[in-house]
């Protein structure tokens, strides 16, 4: 039955896994699919379908292979039936980092390892990977499901999440349309073990907004990351040069293969902030009690969604959502220019889209740390730290939970000139031939190290305990 759920994500996801295989000898070979497409995914175990591995190998035509995972499912698909697997994830700005920074990207690699086999050049099961990767579809021969849900634990398990389903005898065109949007993604993408394509631009440019404030030098520091000529199975994708080794002796400017560095580890800063933004806000916003006390408490079950709309980033009274409307208007795009369900009405945008597509990286601060005038309060005087930043500081973070408002400032001011240190950098990329001097690109690395310790990697440990 066709229709949306905010619950059953999993026996949903199952059911129509173990249907396609029930089908599989009788599908004709042109409907033998599976496109699997989801920002983030993790190898699910078989054990929380309602299938016992020796049943399912029963339907698998007494399978000799393991059973015990997502992973194993796909394979086995392949082996017997032929079918046609096509996996798309996010390429991901955090595949800078070494595997043993983020807990999810060992996890993740893992998986892909296992499907796509010892011959990258030849995968038993093709995985891709694209920048901007946003929807969450899986598109079988019998129904297709949509929606918000990522192919990981937290997606299927936890309720909360939107997921639409279509079911082909009861609405082909619609089946067939998901279906073609679905390989639509897929086109153009790469295979998940090249090289990111080194031409990426910034969809958002820097609005050039400088801090009035004189910029400290930063000492530099290292990352002890590994090197990545040494220890190639330490990265998912090995970059050429590691966070942490960019070396402070050679030209006044950085020559182009430290650019390029450069400018991936600059995208990888702005995506990890619209994360931590989003998560912030999302649990954290009915917490500020200027938005949701007194005369503005019926507000209070709204805030998660329409927090955007509260937080005022410019000094001329815009909030994140208008000023994320304005971006976007510059910009001269159409709700054509996006994958089709999103961004459909420019003018009345989500957080997600606010985020993602519109916000310039100074919004993305002010959100956190307030205005330049005024730090801790945004352009409407909202006291940030009465309570969503402390919340926030010291149960994300790790910040003691006794931790007084001095020391909350405390964290955020050590982390200012590290901000504007990496935006300046940041602003340099808005050109069409960025010219970076090395004693600034020295101090950006120093600061998005900062960052990643203080900030990123504790996040990320909150997010996967």
């Amino acid at each position: 039955m066709s229709g949306n759920f905010s619950y059953g994500h999993s026996n949903m996801f199952w059911d129509l896994l173990f249907r396609t295989i029930e089908d599989g000898h009788e599908l004709p070979e042109e409907q033998r699919y599976v496109y699997l497409i989801s920002p983030w995914i993790r190898d699910i175990e078989l054990s929380s379908s309602h299938i016992g591995s020796e049943d399912l190998r029963d339907m698998l035509d007494d399978y000799s292979g393991s059973l015990s995972k997502l992973s194993d499912v796909l394979i086995a698909m392949k082996k017997v039936f032929g079918f046609k697997i096509n996996i798309l994830t996010l390429d991901s700005a955090d595949t800078v980092l070494p595997k043993s920074e983020r807990s999810w990207l060992d996890l993740e690699s893992r998986m892909i390892n296992q499907l796509v086999g010892a011959d990258v050049s030849n995968p038993m099961v093709p995985v891709w990977k694209k920048i901007g990767v946003h929807a969450k579809m899986y598109v079988f021969p019998s129904g297709a499901l949509s929606g918000s849900v990522n192919l990981t634990n937290a997606g299927l398990f936890l309720n909360g999440e939107n997921l639409s389903y279509v079911d082909r005898d009861e609405n082909g065109d619609l089946h067939n349309q998901t279906l073609i949007n679905a390989e639509a993604l897929i086109s153009g993408s790469q295979s998940y073990h090249s090289e990111t394509n080194r031409t990426y631009v910034f969809n958002i440019p820097s609005d050039n907004e400088g801090s009035d404030r004189e910029l400290r030098n930063l000492e530099p520091i290292n990352s002890n990351f590994p090197d990545p000529k040494q220890d190639i199975d330490a990265y998912v994708i090995p970059p050429e040069i590691a966070l942490g080794r960019l070396q402070n002796t050679g030209g006044q400017f950085l020559n182009d293969q430290e650019a390029d560095q450069m400018n991936r580890w600059i995208r990888w800063y702005e995506s990890e902030m619209r994360t931590i933004v989003k998560f912030y806000f999302s649990e954290y916003a009915n917490r500020m009690k200027n938005w949701v006390e007194g005369e503005n408490a019926d507000f209070k079950d709204e805030i998660s969604t329409m927090w955007h709309h509260k937080i005022i980033v410019k000094s001329h009274g815009d909030s994140l959502h208008d000023s994320a409307v304005k971006v976007i208007s510059k910009g001269k795009y159409r709700s054509g220019d996006f994958p089709e369900g999103i961004m459909d009405d420019l003018k009345n945008l989500s957080p997600d889209e606010a985020l993602i597509y519109g916000s310039v990286i100074n919004d993305l601060w002010t959100c956190i740390y307030g205005s330049k005038q005024k730090p801790f309060k945004d352009y409407a005087g909202t006291d940030l730290t009465d309570k969503s930043l402390y919340f926030f500081t010291t149960q994300v973070l790790g910040l003691g939970k006794h931790t007084n408002q001095t020391n909350l400032e405390k964290f955020w001011h050590k982390l200012e000139d590290e901000f504007w240190a990496i935006k300046w950098v940041r602003d340099k990329y808005s050109h069409a031939n960025p010219t970076i001097a090395r004693d600034r690109a020295i101090e950006c690395q120093t600061a998005l190290i900062r960052w990643n310790k203080r900030v990123f990697k504790p996040f990320s440990r909150y997010m996967n305990s």
